[in-house]
């Protein structure tokens, strides 16, 4: 069985469904305002949740570049 991360409520997973569907279902049925918020609002809300990389100490992309390789020719 699923839990709801809103209201903490077992859902329940009917005979032949997933458990992807029947969560869905719930979400759809009890918390409409989450599932039709922008993907955008719910990437920002989860950044703000996620915490910061540690730092490394150095730029990123520094080091010595990569080798290039020669441009590829057809046979003739």
């Amino acid at each position: 069985m699923a839990t709801c991360k809103m209201c903490r409520t077992s859902i329940e997973v009917p005979e032949g469904w997933s458990v992807g569907a029947a969560v869905r279902r719930h979400y759809w049925a009890e918390h409409p305002d989450r599932m039709l918020r922008s993907q955008a609002d719910r990437a920002a809300e989860s950044e703000l949740r996620r915490p910061a990389p540690p730092p490394t100490g150095r730029a990123t992309g520094a080091g010595t570049p990569s080798r290039r390789e020669p441009p590829r020719t057809r046979p003739a």
